[in-house]
């Protein structure tokens, strides 16, 4: 593992590729909280570049033998993956500043926000073009936020292929060194660094590199370390998995926390937008544990079908891999998944009422969607997946050609957009197979961090997992997964199906089975019933389609269309259900319905009464923040940025309102327009409050008798001038304001530094005085 470094020289621009309202065309990227980070796409693509840029300064030089590797064996292309890991690089501490934002979130919800944390780590610069006569150009003027300095990022950067360790090192020291501007107008003066590279004992990478460069000899050749990394199958280890028809008698819980944005690519996307599911698909889960297998047994991927172990569990379909739902603490609903709320449950357009249409007869509904699990006397807890959008930038798809990389830009660069899923968030499901499957697979798997989902190697995928006990799988009709209950009154020839995750049905014909007569058939087959012995008689479903990527394949499954989960049906049978019969039902709740059962698909719920439930509310648990022991340098930083900031607008504030009342109370033609310039000039020349004082006083009575007659309550424009009485200004206008300013002051030990607040304060009352005159003269 290396650490990498990256110090901020001057103004940095790391677009996010939206504005903010119609103060700022072009925004910084930062976290949820606030805090500027470097993304890892973007710093993957510099480093590419750089390192391409170092390779031609080489072969200049005739020491192309020093970096033998080629670019695209390190980077990876669209044929071949990167050899690299590499995380979004954030500020030092990171974790400690988080708390640290979040606890004053908390106490101080009125002063910290996102926008606060993030204005006081950044500036707004303008920018506009100049035309042809040398004038400022029509509507092209732009506010453009940038990262003040100092700011440092660190990250870490992983190399998968350990058999390139030493090439690979030695060519992302070089890029990194080579690395000295970043982001937006980077050759405008802007997005100067200092990027350093560390190994893991603290040493400079760098510097070694370097070292070892400088006694290079031109044609000199670098001696190829590379090993052979595959291994001979049937001389490997065998994995002791027992010999057993497949059988999801048991299961394994699994919780899952994702550290980095996850993104798992839906069908709903566009050219420009790749949209994300709102769920951890099984067959995630399923790849990524395949490939360890592959990796760990060393295998070559194109003879993982012979590997017996791994034909087993990964193609015979041994392990099932449940999709993974959302968790949430809130009401004793952490011990399970919140599962896909059923497609009969709606609300009305206020989303105060709720109806199952299943018994109620009603218009203008809509079903509620979402997660959630029912508490309470039939309350349905509602929660959605948090969401967000990153940007990305195709900069240079021809980096190859040495003028665009000089230009900052390609011909035929273009904008696209990730869909993710917020960090933070847990998610729940289970792996099904026999007890024996289970405990084999928990003996040969035992890390805690894994990486699903899209662009794996960058950015995006980091996950915790946690492993619970093996235990047996039981399911029963009699389950109150949607708050069921025997009172319901359902006869008992009827049953509600109910389908936890997509479900896949072909017909005789191999084609696509989505109707209802096509599922009764199926139903029919599965439990053995004679035909047109089940019929449908409501119905609350929808379609999708699913979409998969074979990597040993490179390339996308055709889309799949099956029934979306949610989609429940209410079916009656021609005879009452006996015992014989139910067993079969669970049978069928136990192995899945339809196609590709073990990726997560194909799991449903019967239950032999109607959900009760009388209303719903969305959770907004909030997890209170203890106050952390000890405060780092950037948490300091901000607060002491955003208590200045926010006493300035408290001063202002002040300013403008007392402005207004000496305006309101005294003669309009009492202050000139000269006396008022000229009092701007002596508070913009004077040094000091004293120094402004002095010179109030010597004035001339021509210009102190309209100050001494220009009075508010007991007191005159002169005598505030020479005796300013600030806090008591401040508490007479903005008394909650000027107390809340003053309770973050006193908490954190902070003052008021800024020697010009007396400056600020008159500036912002004879500009306000001054606008009031000039509309009364209109």
């Amino acid at each position: 593992m290396l650490r990498l470094q990256i110090d901020v020289d001057t103004f940095l621009m790391l677009g996010s590729g939206a504005g903010r309202g119609s103060y700022i065309d072009s925004d910084i990227i930062v976290d949820e909280e606030g805090l500027p980070i470097f993304p890892a796409r973007r710093l993957k693509g510099l480093l590419r570049e750089s390192a391409l840029e170092v390779q031609e300064m080489l072969q200049q030089a005739e020491l192309d033998g020093f970096l033998p590797l080629r670019i695209d064996t390190v980077f990876g292309n669209s044929n071949s993956p990167s050899v690299l890991r590499i995380n979004n690089l954030y500020p030092p501490d990171y974790e400690e500043t988080v708390h640290w934002l979040r606890y004053l979130r908390q106490e101080y919800e009125q002063l910290i926000n996102k926008e606060t944390v993030t204005s006081a780590l950044t500036d707004v610069r303008q920018q506009t073009s100049i035309n042809e006569d040398g004038y400022a150009q029509d509507g092209s003027l732009r506010s453009i936020r940038v990262l003040r300095t100092p700011y440092t990022f660190i990250g870490n950067i992983e190399i998968l292929d350990l058999n390139l360790k030493t090439e690979i090192e030695t060519m992302l020291a070089l890029a990194c060194l080579n690395l000295k501007r970043v982001g937006s107008s980077r050759n405008r003066g802007w997005g100067a660094i200092t990027c350093s590279l560390y190994t893991e004992d603290g040493g400079n990478l760098g510097d070694k590199v370097m070292t070892e460069l400088k006694k290079w000899l031109p044609g000199q050749k670098r001696q190829s370390t590379s090993t052979d990394k595959f291994s001979d199958i049937s001389n490997s280890d065998p994995v002791p998995v027992p010999e057993a028809a497949r059988s999801y008698s048991h299961k394994l819980e699994y919780s899952i926390i994702n550290t980095a944005p996850l993104l798992f690519t839906s069908a709903d996307g566009d050219e420009n937008m790749v949209n994300s599911l709102d769920y951890i698909p099984g067959s995630a889960l399923h790849g990524y544990y395949a490939n360890d297998f592959i990796k760990k047994r060393r295998i070559k991927p194109s003879e993982a079908q012979d590997d017996k172990a791994f034909k087993q569990m990964f193609l015979d379909g041994q392990l099932g891999f449940s999709n993974a739902f959302l968790a949430d603490d809130e009401a004793g609903c952490s011990t399970y998944p919140l599962y896909p709320i059923p497609l009969f449950l709606h609300t009305d357009k206020s989303k105060k009422g709720l109806y199952s249409l299943l018994t109620d007869e009603v218009k203008d509904t809509k079903a509620v969607g979402g997660y959630g699990c029912v508490v309470g006397d039939g309350q349905l807890l509602k929660k959605e997946t948090k969401k967000a959008v990153n940007f990305h930038l195709v900069r240079n798809s021809n980096a190859n050609l040495s003028k665009e990389r000089i230009e900052g830009h390609g011909e035929d660069g273009g904008i696209f957009h990730y869909q993710f899923l917020q960090p933070g968030q847990e998610f729940k499901g289970c792996i099904w197979g026999s007890k024996e499957v289970l405990e084999a697979f928990r003996r040969f798997f035992d890390k805690s961090e894994i990486r699903l989902g899209r662009s794996i190697s960058t950015q995006y995928g980091t996950c915790q997992i946690s492993w619970g006990e093996i235990e047996e799988n039981v399911v029963s009709l009699d389950a109150t997964l949607w708050g069921e209950n025997d009172s319901s009154d359902m006869p008992s020839n009827q049953l509600l199906l109910y389908f936890v995750s997509p479900v896949i049905l072909y017909d005789d014909y191999g084609v696509t089975a989505s109707s209802e007569k096509d599922l009764a058939a199926i139903l029919e087959e599965k439990l053995g019933l004679e035909k047109d012995s089940i019929e449908v008689i409501k119905s609350f479903a929808k379609q999708m389609e699913s979409r998969s990527f074979i990597a040993h394949w490179k390339m996308p499954e055709p889309a799949i269309k099956g029934w979306a989960p949610g989609s429940s049906f209410l079916l009656q049978l021609k005879n009452d259900i006996n015992k014989d019969l139910q067993e079969k039902i669970k049978a069928l709740m136990q192995d899945g319905l339809g196609e590709k059962r073990h990726l997560g698909f194909g799991q449903v719920r019967f239950f032999n009464s109607l959900p009760m439930v009388e209303d719903y509310y969305v959770s907004n648990l909030t997890e209170e923040i203890d106050k952390p022991d000890s405060m780092n340098p950037l948490a300091e930083r901000i607060i002491e940025k955003i208590h200045q900031d926010y006493f300035e607008r408290v001063l202002i504030a002040t300013a403008s309102q007392r402005a207004s009342e000496y305006y309101g109370k005294n003669d309009k033609y009492l202050m000139s327009s000269n006396l008022l310039g000229r009092l701007e000039r002596i508070v913009q020349d004077s040094q000091s409050q004293s120094d402004l004082a002095d010179i109030v006083n010597t004035l001339r009575d021509k210009a102190k008798n309209p100050l001494l007659e220009m009075r508010l309550n007991e007191s005159n424009l002169f005598a505030e001038l020479t005796d300013m009485k600030l806090e008591n200004w401040l508490k007479g206008h903005l008394s909650e304001q000027a107390a809340l300013a003053k309770k973050f002051k006193e908490e954190f030990g902070l003052s008021e530094k800024d020697d010009n607040l007396y400056k600020k304060y008159w500036q912002a009352f004879f500009r306000i005085l001054r606008k009031r005159y000039k509309a009364e003269n209109e």
